[in-house]
């Protein structure tokens, strides 16, 4: 059997002598894995660098076999900016490393796979993007797997622009009013969330500390992870370090 989609590469690895083992998320087949033999242009450098935007074609005999990969890039230069950004860098490592620990094998999420692409393209763009973009991100990858924030309403009825809280248990946003009396047990909502702004660092290591509670509470006691990728461990510190 035979299909195509586009895809992102979240991880290529040595795999037999003329190959590697490339890993996937598409559109529209979810993470995928895949054997890719290796070009002879490449010379034994990874032709397809992960965070690259490819059309994928996968095929083998029997859609449970691991299939074979044939790939054409479609968008990576933004991949060389990054290199003069390691924080940059950094975020799309975790954002990969985030899809390729917690997503199942072949399980669809178009919504998670248009907020990594959206990340992608953010993370080459204008400076201050992607702070947005990938706290989006990491919303959207919540949402995949089971559990929904919403930080736009207040749970207990209050006014939209009095929210200054988050529920540990719901994921929803409180009022300062109505949480006040439960200080010490709620969350934080990030700043540049209350006041309708652009993140930036601080604004950002702020939103991943909120979604990184509600990861630890709901998606690794149900994965086969018991701790988070390096990647974003890594990516949280550099945040951290940069305030």
């Amino acid at each position: 059997m035979t299909w195509e989609d586009e895809a992102i590469v979240l991880s290529v690895r040595a795999f037999a002598e003329k190959g590697a083992l490339a890993c996937l998320f598409t559109q529209t087949h979810g993470r995928v894995l895949g054997w890719l033999k290796a070009s002879s242009k490449t010379k034994g450098r990874k032709e397809f660098e992960p965070g690259t935007c490819v059309a994928a074609k996968w095929s083998a005999r029997l859609e449970e076999q691991l299939g074979m990969w044939r790939l054409e890039a479609q968008e990576n230069a933004y991949l060389a900016m990054l290199l003069a950004s390691p924080m940059r860098l950094d975020a799309l490592q975790s954002a990969l490393s985030l899809v390729e620990t917690f997503m199942p094998e072949r399980e669809t999420h178009p919504g998670l796979y248009g907020a990594l692409r959206t990340l992608c393209r953010a993370l080459g763009g204008r400076e201050g993007a992607w702070e947005d973009a990938y706290f989006a991100f990491e919303c959207t990858l919540l949402e995949a797997a089971g559990f929904r924030l919403d930080l736009t309403t207040c749970a207990a009825g209050g006014p939209a622009h009095d929210l200054y809280y988050v529920s540990p248990k719901t994921g929803r946003a409180v009022g300062r009013v109505a949480g006040e009396p439960w200080d010490a047990s709620l969350l934080r909502l990030p700043s540049f969330v209350k006041e309708a702004r652009p993140a930036c660092s601080r604004g950002l290591l702020e939103a991943l500390g909120l979604t990184q509670y509600f990861m630890e509470r709901y998606i690794l006691p149900h994965g086969h992870s018991d701790t988070l990728p390096v990647a974003r461990l890594r990516f949280y510190e550099q945040l951290a370090r940069a305030r």
